[in-house]
C-alpha cells in the first residue's frame, strides 16, 4: 500500500501522515492536507469570526450549574486529573522550567496562607531586584542569592515585600527560623 497522496488543494503528494483521517473516504483520509486545511479554516473564520456574547456565555454557565451540582463538578472534574495525572505533571515540569523559582514561590505563599499570615502580591521583577548584588546579612557578592523572610513566617511573618531579603544560601540555611537578634547572637557564641 502507497504511503502518500497527492493534496487536492495545493497538488502536492505528501505522506499520509500529513492528512487528517477520514473513514468515509476510501483510503481512510481526508483529500487536501493538514496545512491547506488549517489555511481554510483560518480564511473561514476571518470571514466570519465567532461571536460569542458574555450573556451567551452566562447562559451556558447557568446551564452547566443546573445539569451538575458544584460538588459533581468537582468530582468530574478530580477524575479527569486522576486518568491525566501524567500529562498534567510534565505539563507542570515544562511550566516550571520556563519560570525557575516558582514553585518555591508558590510553596512560600502556601505556607503563609496556611498559618494566617498575611500574603500580598510580590511581582517577579521585585524578587528580582531582592536576588542580585549582595547577601542582607553578611554582604558577600554572591552569584546565587535566594530569598529569605526577616521575620519566618512559621514565627507569624508575612510574604510582602517589605518581609523579603536577597540571602546567600549559607546565612539563609544557618538562620533557619530564627529572628535576626537570635541568629546574631548564636553565631557571635560559636565564635567564642
Amino acid at each position: 500500500m502507497d504511503n502518500s497522496k497527492p493534496c487536492k488543494k495545493c497538488q502536492r503528494l505528501l505522506p499520509l501522515t500529513d492528512f487528517h483521517k477520514n473513514s468515509n473516504i476510501s483510503d481512510g483520509h481526508k483529500n487536501s492536507c493538514k496545512a491547506c486545511e488549517s489555511r481554510l479554516y483560518a480564511e473561514y473564520r476571518a470571514k466570519k469570526p465567532r461571536n460569542v456574547t458574555v450573556e451567551q456565555q452566562q447562559k451556558w454557565n447557568q446551564a452547566r450549574k443546573e445539569k451538575y451540582s458544584e460538588l459533581e463538578l468537582r468530582s468530574i472534574k478530580r477524575i479527569y486529573y486522576q486518568n491525566n495525572k501524567p500529562q498534567f505533571r510534565e505539563s507542570r515540569k515544562r511550566y516550571l522550567a520556563k519560570n525557575p523559582g516558582l514553585n518555591a514561590a508558590y510553596v512560600r505563599k502556601y505556607e503563609a496562607i496556611k498559618r494566617g499570615n498575611g500574603v500580598f502580591l510580590v511581582t517577579k521583577k521585585e524578587i528580582a531586584n531582592l536576588v542580585q548584588g549582595c547577601c542582607f546579612y553578611c554582604k558577600c557578592n554572591s552569584t546565587k542569592l535566594t530569598l529569605d523572610h526577616v521575620i519566618p513566617l512559621s514565627r507569624g511573618g508575612t510574604h510582602s515585600i517589605g518581609n523579603l531579603v536577597g540571602a546567600c544560601g549559607s546565612c539563609n540555611s544557618s538562620k533557619g527560623n530564627k529572628f535576626i537578634t537570635e541568629w546574631k547572637r548564636e553565631k557571635n557564641n560559636a565564635a567564642y
